[in-house]
């Protein structure tokens, strides 16, 4: 917290306090500690809205939704992922933490697919889907994953977002893709 005061304390370092509220907001997250984050995301938030910082915003928004998704609330998880995408492929679909968002996002409805009974509709914000839906929507975010993060040579992200593209493949029954 003290980088936050000193940055704080200084006007020309005003810009640079939303970066300090995510870090302590993605630290309190690994503590598990969700009220302390969502306190210092909603505080990074709203500056990065005043300065008009788009890719902050995503970036908070996206570590957001990574919260809610240890928390194992993948609808919420996928509201803010999208809201976070959207900012994304506007100021920078190719950023790092634009290709990790977006395979997240696959992530999460891949997660949904696994806890959802086949014939039950699940409200996604703003979709109602099945499980098939779901499985759809994973694959459509993790093949954009795969094929960015194999375009910018990341391997951490293609890795991640190929092995999780092959469970969803696999489980719509497409096993050649698997």
């Amino acid at each position: 917290h003290q980088s936050l005061q000193v940055r704080q304390a200084d006007k020309d370092e005003e810009d640079f306090v939303s970066i300090s509220l995510k870090l302590i907001g993605m630290n309190y997250t690994g503590l598990k500690k969700y009220d302390s984050s969502k306190k210092y995301f909603d505080a990074g938030l709203a500056m990065c809205r005043r300065f008009g910082d788009k890719s902050g915003e995503a970036i908070i928004l996206t570590n957001y939704a990574s919260m809610f998704s240890y928390q194992k609330d993948y609808d919420k998880a996928v509201e803010y992922a999208l809201n976070a995408k959207s900012i994304w492929d506007e100021v920078d679909p190719n950023f790092e933490t634009a290709l990790e968002n977006t395979g997240a996002l696959g992530s999460y409805y891949l997660q949904m697919a696994k806890i959802t009974d086949t014939q039950k509709i699940v409200s996604v914000k703003p979709l109602s889907l099945t499980k098939n839906g779901l499985l759809q929507s994973a694959k459509k975010y993790l093949e954009e994953a795969t094929q960015k993060s194999k375009v910018q040579n990341n391997h951490s992200i293609y890795t991640s977002a190929l092995a999780s593209l092959a469970e969803t493949n696999a489980m719509l029954g497409d096993y050649k893709n698997a």
